[in-house]
């Protein structure tokens, strides 16, 4: 977390209390997706004052450098057992095209402004308690 946040420019976080914003997203580590590690940014927010819209992405970059991880655990995996190569390949190239699509900046805009009108859409805000 400690590279993310010099990334994001925060640099005066202690390192103690980083390490423990950092150990605290474990205890919501059980949660569908790990989306309570969301909690880091809020006491972040609630400690330095960070905006969350600055430091809520960088709980997504811990979650794609562990996607990243484990297709390279994988892919020892096949090195010494043989097995599963073709789902593994499909799935690298999936991966692969996933982080390409994330670099065209036009193309995550476009859809975050089309998120933004679907939640402006009268039928999202009758179907937003069924999620």
């Amino acid at each position: 977390m400690a590279y993310y946040l010099r990334r994001t420019g925060i640099n005066d976080l202690p390192p103690g209390l980083s390490l423990r914003i950092f150990f605290s997203g474990f205890v919501m580590a059980i949660t569908p997706g790990k989306i309570g590690e969301v909690l880091k940014s809020l006491l972040l927010r609630e400690v330095d004052g960070r905006a969350s819209r600055v430091t809520a992405p960088i709980i997504l970059a811990e979650r794609l450098t562990d996607g990243i991880a484990m297709l390279f655990l994988a892919s020892v995996g096949l090195v010494i057992f043989r097995y599963g190569v073709p789902v593994f390949a499909t799935i690298a190239v999936i991966a692969l095209c996933g982080f390409i699509l994330l670099q065209q900046q036009r193309l995550i805009r476009w859809a975050i402004d089309a998120g933004a009108r679907c939640a402006h859409f009268p039928a999202s805000r009758t179907t937003a308690h069924l999620l």
